[in-house]
C-alpha cells in the first residue's frame, strides 16, 4: 500500500477518510498541536469534496470519545491548576468528584468542538457499524 502525503495539495484525495483524534483537536483554535495549520488546512480541503459527495469522512465514535475524554481531562486540570495548592485536592480527578459543578465548563468546550466538527461535516460511524454489510463493505 502507498503512502500519501495528503497535506500536499497536489495528491488527489481518497473516495473515503477515517479521521483520528488527533486532527480533529488540532482543529480547535489556540491548539497547541505543531501541525495545527496543516491540519486545518487540510480540513478546508476536504469540506467542498465532502459537500460535493465526492469523499466521506469517517469519525468513529471512540475517537470522537477520546477527543471529548482529553477537552474534559485538560479543562479539569486547568481548574486544579487555578486554585490555590494549599486549599485544593491532590488531582483534578478527585476535585470534580467533590464538585461536579467545574464540568460545566468542560461541557461549554465540547460544545464548542461539536460546531467545529458539524461545520466539516464528518460522518460518524459506531464500531457496530463497521460490522454491517453496508458499511464494511465500502471501507
Amino acid at each position: 500500500m502507498a503512502l500519501y502525503d495528503l497535506a500536499d495539495s497536489a495528491t488527489p484525495l481518497p473516495q473515503q477518510l477515517v479521521i483520528d483524534s488527533s486532527l480533529l483537536l488540532a482543529l480547535r483554535p489556540g491548539d497547541d498541536n505543531p501541525h495545527a495549520i496543516a491540519a486545518q488546512a487540510f480540513v478546508r480541503r476536504l469540506r467542498p469534496c465532502i459537500a460535493a459527495f465526492e469523499l466521506v469522512a469517517w469519525a468513529p465514535l471512540p475517537v470522537l470519545q477520546e477527543c471529548y475524554h482529553i477537552l474534559l481531562t485538560h479543562h479539569l486540570q486547568h481548574a486544579w491548576k487555578s486554585l490555590d495548592p494549599a486549599a485544593r485536592l491532590p488531582n483534578g480527578l478527585a476535585m470534580y468528584k467533590h464538585q461536579p459543578e467545574l464540568l460545566r465548563g468542560g461541557f461549554a468546550d465540547i460544545a464548542r468542538f461539536d460546531d467545529l466538527l458539524a461545520a466539516i461535516p464528518l460522518t460518524v460511524v459506531r464500531p457496530e457499524d463497521l460490522h454491517s454489510g453496508d458499511i464494511a463493505g465500502t471501507l
